[in-house]
């Protein structure tokens, strides 16, 4: 099913251009240091107006870290604005922070689709949202929030040809994430030489936002197009991100 997207246009072109301000704009950034350096396709949404980017501290807020492992994830979250706070008391009902109304200031594009495990693939799609997002698998089957953390999709991602020595660095994007992606797009592409990113698909592109018991919301980076899709479907393509 596809969905109206307006506001979110609202959002990422005509609040975020005043006095010459550039609202996003694409940059290369380097992970890592000496021979463990890596560049990858960034974008800085620091232009953005200051209601629609998430500052320091909500950017931690935004995130869940399972203490076994030191890995984190996007906390589940609605999209539905005046619904989408964090959606269960463990991780506070009455928060402020819609987790998917302000996107990362700024973040860094893995250079290909993982699956499952966390590896590069072309060809892989997803097992299944809650796999993608590092969830329990029943967390395909509800909207409580009450399931644990699984080492799985973007979590366990160690950037490209595994330089990084840890997991637990990258995640998967909201939705707002996933648009802002598809808004620079082709400046993306323009730095593929330079940080081997490689091109999206076309098909639908997993975020972490959940729409119903049962779906989330997902991006066509190619098109443009928010849907609809079922949690449990297999095939959706993953990118992650790392916020910087």
């Amino acid at each position: 099913m596809r969905i109206k997207i307006l506001g979110v246009f609202v959002i990422l072109f005509s609040l975020g251009c005043s006095q010459n301000i550039i609202a996003q704009r694409v940059f290369i950034a380097t992970v890592g240091v000496g021979v463990d350096a890596v560049k990858y396709a960034a974008i800085d949404c620091s232009g953005m107006p200051k209601r629609s980017v998430k500052s320091p501290e909500e950017l931690v807020k935004s995130k869940i870290v399972d203490v076994s492992n030191g890995s984190s994830r996007v906390r589940r979250h609605l999209q539905i604005a005046g619904v989408g706070g964090y959606i269960n008391s463990s991780s506070g009902t009455n928060s402020t922070l819609i987790v998917n109304s302000k996107v990362s200031r700024r973040f860094a594009i893995s250079t290909t689709d993982i699956n499952d495990y966390g590896e590069s693939t072309t060809t892989e799609g997803i097992s299944s949202w809650a796999a993608a997002s590092g969830w329990e698998y029943g967390a395909n089957y509800n909207i409580e929030g009450a399931d644990l953390p699984a080492l799985s999709g973007c979590v366990l991602y160690k950037g490209k040809d595994n330089k990084e020595s840890e997991f637990g660095k990258w995640r998967l994007p909201t939705q707002r994430e996933l648009l802002v992606i598809y808004t620079l797009y082709g400046q993306l592409e323009s730095t593929s030489v330079s940080t081997g990113l490689n091109v999206f698909v076309n098909g639908n592109y997993v975020s972490s936002s959940e729409f119903a018991m049962s779906q989330y919301l997902s991006v066509d980076i190619i098109a443009g197009g928010v849907y609809t899709s079922y949690k449990g479907a297999r095939g959706s393509k993953v990118r992650c991100i790392r916020d910087l």
